[in-house]
């Protein structure tokens, strides 16, 4: 896999489909996109992206073609795993899948995307822009780091990013949002 920062979307798939197997993953902001695919496919598709005018390309360490046609295999095991063993109850506010940037509040759906986001690319981009269309413009993101947080400002600047990277964060997090703690 790898990132490529400073093509546009058609451009980049054209590349992948003349690369064959190879295929955007990722639609992360405006200017970076990731892809993925057969190594050999990756790396051609790095060179003519290069001659596109990219203005980056940065290799992703990672173990596998994730969220791409190659990860079928792993979809469907993982299906079984959700009919088998994971119990789900019924969301109380919809929740936006990264597979086609739409809310889902049946539990059919959610289970559908679950499996279908370990071989689709991730709609983030998109994702966030029908959530900032909600009238939503404060998030929070969990978790180490601030990568969320820098697309957000890559796709629109004026949205607040609040970051939990640690469990002491939170009441910082929540009193800057002015909610109240629960006992």
């Amino acid at each position: 896999m790898a990132a490529v920062i400073g093509l546009d979307r058609e451009t980049l798939k054209d590349i992948c489909l003349a690369s064959r197997n190879c295929s955007i993953a990722n639609f992360n902001s405006p200017v970076q996109l990731v892809i993925s695919g057969e190594p050999e496919a990756v790396d051609r598709a790095k060179v003519k992206s290069q001659e596109a005018g990219a203005k980056r390309i940065i290799d992703l360490e990672v173990s596998g073609a994730f969220h791409s046609k190659l990860m079928w295999e792993a979809a469907m095991e993982f299906k079984g795993f959700l009919e088998e063993a994971v119990e789900f109850n019924q969301p109380q506010i919809p929740l936006v899948s990264n597979v086609d940037a739409r809310p889902a509040s049946k539990i059919t759906a959610i289970k559908e995307n679950l499996v279908k986001q370990i071989y689709s690319p991730v709609m983030w981009e998109d994702s966030m822009v029908y959530i900032l269309s909600q009238g939503v413009d404060k998030f929070i993101e969990f978790g180490p780091g601030k990568v969320l947080a820098g697309l957000m400002r890559k796709i629109k600047p004026e949205a607040q990013v609040l970051s939990i990277e640690k469990i002491g964060d939170l009441e910082s997090v929540l009193s800057r949002l002015k909610i109240p703690r629960s006992q």
